[in-house]
């Protein structure tokens, strides 16, 4: 290869990339755990791959009182950088949010940035040593900072002063994140830091000490993952096999419902493969437990550790539950019976304060006193469990509800009486009140709940009591989906998932961009036996609505509709991510030629160059290609170029030829020439355009521009054969600019539409902007008839003279030309840009036009 010269471009990748970055380093201890359903991985501060400068100046590790190793110190002022690469995958967890927690002490709330590589809203790694410290750039104080929150002087876990700081977007399997020294403080430690999944997530130390330890050889990442609760009775365990399990019988499987069965090693399972499909369905509410021990091919045994998880309840307690009522006594309104305003920390004990917490008629109120319960949706309703009226004083004044009617209705108009009357029995008073009455609700279909008394406990005053109700359900209907509601960035080819109703036989998938349709159940219906749909075939950068109906002929009622759910597709498709090549049979010019090209002459691997002033790669990295100026994975392309190089054609160019033929007209990508944004040439000397924009007016601009740099005295012509018609302005026009700001000074002359009936819509007009982000203006007051009534195909002009005065002119056959009587007092620096303009003046259509005959 020869030396590239020349200025630089850096080729990042085209949009927006799928890959994750390549292994670097990795914390060597590390934890894994799964309180709660979610995911976390815990290392210690000490465990860093890289601190740099490599000193005790910045980050030092020291011993302190109470860490569970040795901790990171913040002594030594700002400057300093600290890195850690984790795995999310060795916890079982996907890209997505986390969320990032510290054990810490820090009394005097200090803070320091943190970037995370692939991070959308984080800046470039700084390249150092020395790296910046205090305030400013690259570093956003609202999304970067991190520990400023006091904690101590003993240890404590927390997240940061803002929500940004903590939550970042990591990717697939290794993640790399960076601390920045922002300012220096010898009180202030870390010890331990873990990512968790779930947002609602509350480390502990005991958490700490009770996740899982990595060890070589050993299975892990289990699904369900550990301690999971909630999980489907049709269970599929899953696991990542450890590193020495032989490809055959492998993996020996112990499940029971008893530990010491498993501890023990009772009834394994030989299995080739890393999963196992439970056989028979699990039962309700029950907490199982199972290990894998990996078998080596010497028949060495890698004993896993034990992991448990606990089934589905068989119904759950409905929420968003609203409560009305016939009447009401001061502070002691209906809605206290559903908030849990009396009730403990376990959900099940009630108190004997009436105030705030209970429900109370008015003693004046009319009778019969009743009260009424209002669900989100229809449910298949259980149980009902009661907390009679338990007023410290309720075993003597007897207020709560005795005989009482319960009506339920599907639609909240039409009620049914559930059974005859039924007695509620009585709270006893004390400040831990157990729910004692529970009343079958047989599976009913219900929206409302209404309960009258017909008597209290004591029959002393005409009041009527209650301290809390809860409905419990079976879940008839869809849940849990997969991508959840409101993901973005999904792929075309995706596949939706969720958990299947209780006693679905059937599924009804309404799928469609259209929200409504999906709502109204007119959008198209896939129905499907399985929990799963796909793979689907989606467009680029849309929002799909879809929802499912959980069916049963057998059933009464034999259909569950649930709620709408919604995901939004990539926004571009990758063309090329530049992630493959390395230094050696994969080198980037073997790919992308340039001007250089590469071998020796006469040999089969042999090219020449491309004969322009191109030269691809960068032969001072590993890789040869870029490494720091990326935007996102770990590589991209460096182009040099050099329009000037003797010998060579006056223009770089690089390119590529692809494997197999891709259609870059479907999946909302657009068609050729025409997709938003895009500059095409064809036949040559002949330039399509298509541009999605607000106006080229006021004092902002937006639209297409294809341009080159003018220095002086100057024009440019162009024949704009065809506009569409977006909007009555919109424009395809010729343009001098002083800057590529949105509110740069210009002057432009442009040809706007015809209406469908073959009339101007404006014609051709000159227009500019005389100041910089003022308002543009028009020669609207001084337009002739003649160029008032202009469409296209039809010549334009914009020049500069040499005494920096702006002129428009057009003409019909590019030879004789009409200068425009509009003046205006437009002045620019001597360098300009000066190119081709088109703007829709229609944010939700694109408009194309075509220019030809172009001169500069």
């Amino acid at each position: 290869m020869l030396h590239k010269s020349g200025r630089l471009i850096i080729l990042g990748v085209l949009v927006a990339l799928l890959l994750p970055a390549a292994q670097v380093h990795a914390v060597k201890n590390f934890k894994i755990s799964g309180y709660g359903g979610g995911h976390q991985i815990w290392f210690e501060a000490e465990e860093f791959d890289e601190r740099n400068p490599d000193s005790d100046q910045y980050y030092p590790v020291v011993d302190q009182a109470g860490a569970f190793g040795q901790a990171v110190t913040r002594a030594g002022g700002a400057g300093g950088m600290i890195r850690w690469t984790f795995d999310i995958g060795t916890a079982g967890g996907a890209g997505g949010t986390w969320y990032f927690w510290a054990r810490q002490i820090n009394p005097s709330n200090a803070s320091d940035y943190m970037l995370v590589e692939g991070h959308p809203g984080d800046p470039e790694i700084p390249a150092g040593p020395s790296f910046p410290g205090g305030d400013g750039p690259p570093f956003d104080n609202a999304d970067d900072r991190v520990f400023e929150i006091d904690v101590g002087p003993l240890w404590g876990w927390a997240q940061s002063w803002g929500t940004e700081g903590h939550t970042k977007e990591l990717q697939d399997g290794e993640n790399t994140m960076y601390i920045f020294h922002r300012q220096g403080n010898d009180t202030v430690f870390w010890d331990v830091f873990v990512w968790a999944d779930d947002p609602g997530y509350v480390p502990t130390d005991d958490d700490y000490q009770n996740a899982a330890v990595i060890l070589p050889g050993i299975a892990y990442a289990p699904v369900p993952a550990n301690m999971a609760t909630d999980v489907a009775r049709d269970l599929v365990l899953s696991w990542t096999a450890g590193d020495v399990a032989s490809p055959i019988n492998g993996h020996k499987l112990y499940f029971s419902e008893n530990v010491n069965d498993v501890t023990n090693g009772v009834g394994p399972i030989t299995l080739t493969p890393s999963s196992y499909a439970v056989p028979e369905r699990l039962e309700f509410d029950k907490t199982y437990f199972w290990r894998v021990d990996e078998v080596a091919p010497d028949g060495t045994v890698f004993d896993g550790p034990i992991w448990s998880f606990t089934t589905e309840l068989f119904a759950y307690p409905v929420l968003n539950v609203t409560a009305t009522a016939s009447s009401r006594s001061a502070g002691k309104g209906p809605e206290n019976v559903v908030n849990g305003s009396g009730l403990d920390s376990t959900g099940l004990l009630h108190g004997n304060q009436g105030a705030g917490t209970m429900w109370l008629s008015d003693i004046a109120a009319p009778q019969p006193a009743w009260i009424l319960f209002e669900f989100d949706n229809v449910y298949k309703l259980h149980e009902m469990w009661v907390w009679n009226s338990n007023d410290s004083l309720e075993p003597v004044i007897g207020m709560g509800f005795n005989d009482v009617l319960i009506e339920y209705s599907a639609d909240g108009v039409d009620f049914v009486t559930l059974g005859t009357t039924h007695q509620f029995a009585q709270g006893d008073g004390s400040a831990s009140y157990a729910h004692n009455t529970t009343i079958d609700m047989a599976g009913v279909g219900v929206k409302s709940v209404r309960l009258t008394a017909s008597s209290n406990w004591a029959g002393l005053l005409p009041q009527f009591g209650l301290s809390e109700v809860r409905f419990l359900s079976i879940p008839v209907q869809a849940s849990d989906p997969t991508p959840a509601s409101g993901s973005l960035d999904m792929p075309l080819d995706a596949d939706i998932a969720w958990r299947a109703g209780r006693e679905a036989a059937t599924h009804d998938v309404y799928f469609s961009d259209d929200v409504q349709a999906v709502v109204d159940g007119t959008a198209p219906v896939t129905t499907v036996t399985e929990a799963g749909h796909g793979p689907l075939s989606l467009d680029l950068g849309k929002t799909y609505f879809w929802r499912v109906d959980e069916a049963n002929d057998v059933e009464t009622p034999s259909l569950w509709p649930g709620e709408v759910w919604n995901f939004t597709t990539i926004e571009s498709l990758v063309v090329e991510d530049f992630e493959s090549y390395d230094a050696d049979e994969n080198q980037i010019w073997f790919t992308w030629h340039d001007g250089l090209g590469y071998g020796v002459p006469g040999t089969p691997d042999f090219f020449g160059g491309n004969g322009t002033g191109a030269a691809v790669g960068d032969e001072t990295t590993p890789s040869f290609t870029e490494q720091s100026i990326v935007h996102g994975g770990s590589q991209s392309m460096p182009l040099s170029y050099d329009n000037n190089k003797q010998g060579a054609l006056n223009y770089s160019e690089t390119s590529r030829t692809l494997d197999s033929q891709r259609d870059w007209t479907v999946r909302g990508v657009g068609g050729y020439p025409g997709a938003v944004g895009s500059f095409a040439e064809g036949p040559v000397g002949t330039y399509t355009i298509a541009a999605l924009s607000g106006d080229i007016w006021n004092q902002a601009d937006e639209f297409h521009y294809a341009y080159k740099q003018l220095s002086g005295v100057g024009s440019i012509i162009a024949r704009v054969d065809s506009v569409e018609n977006t909007a009555p302005w919109a424009k395809a026009g010729v343009m001098i600019r002083e800057t590529l700001d949105a509110g740069s000074i210009f002057a432009a002359v442009y040809v706007m539409p015809i209406n469908a009936d073959g009339t101007p819509t404006n014609g051709c007009r000159f227009q500019g902007r005389t100041a910089t982000n003022g308002d543009a203006t028009s020669d609207t007051s001084v337009a002739t008839s003649e160029q008032m009534a202009i469409t296209a195909p039809y010549w334009v002009k914009v020049e500069r003279d040499v005494a920096g005065n702006f002129r428009g002119s057009y003409s019909s056959n590019g030879t004789v030309w009409t200068p425009m009587v509009w003046r205006p007092a437009i002045s620019m620096g001597s360098n300009v840009y000066i190119g081709l303009a088109l703007t829709s003046n229609n944010t939700s259509a694109t408009c194309r036009a075509v220019f030809s005959g172009v001169q500069t």
